[in-house]
């Protein structure tokens, strides 16, 4: 799974599933999504959470994807950045800012291609820790970039340390950010307990 992007609402997921299939045993690793993709064909996992985007779901006939959540990207920014007064961001508006990225080749990709066609991103850190990322936005370090869902019961966002603004594109269109399953056409599931 891609937990770190979850949080926000997989804790209460897992509680009702939970209540629903006491007997179903849970565990949760965080990895790339190929690497998930990988795991599912491989029948070394039975299912996996992913950004479900080109190119993961393409040439993946033997898979079966399935959305659990559409998101919108979104710039975060600390509540001091004069970037708050604005209603929404393109990547013109972000040009020089500096940049903490989530390390998700998701995340990545997105990113690259939304700035490509108005220059070099300023990418001051790399990290998969969304705690360091955070923290990093709320002390004005740098600004980041996550699905909206990811954060919207985050401390930070509710106690006003960061604030969310959409991202949008060169049309003023907030691109869609789906998220859900990726499992084996090959193996089902029995739901019995």
């Amino acid at each position: 799974a891609v937990p770190s992007l979850f949080m926000s609402f997989f804790p209460s997921c897992l509680s009702t599933f939970k209540k629903e299939f006491p007997r179903v045993n849970i565990d949760v690793v965080e990895k790339a999504s190929v690497d998930i993709i990988e795991d599912v064909r491989k029948n070394n996992i039975d299912i996996g959470l992913i950004p479900l985007v080109r190119p993961y779901v393409e040439n993946c006939q033997d898979l079966i994807f399935e959305t659990l959540i559409q998101g919108k990207m979104s710039v975060y920014v600390d509540r001091d950045s004069p970037l708050t007064k604005r209603k929404n961001l393109a990547p013109k508006d972000l040009l020089g800012e500096p940049i903490i990225l989530y390390s998700c080749e998701h995340i990545k990709a997105f990113t690259n291609k939304l700035f490509k066609p108005h220059g070099t991103m300023n990418i001051q850190l790399t990290s998969n820790n969304t705690e360091l990322i955070k923290k990093s936005i709320a002390e004005g370090l740098a600004l980041s970039f996550f699905p909206d869902f990811a954060l919207i019961n985050d401390s930070y966002l509710l106690n006003g340390d960061i604030i969310s603004i959409p991202l949008v594109d060169d049309k003023q269109v907030q691109p869609d950010i789906p998220f859900g399953f990726v499992r084996s056409r090959r193996k089902f599931f029995s739901f019995t307990t």
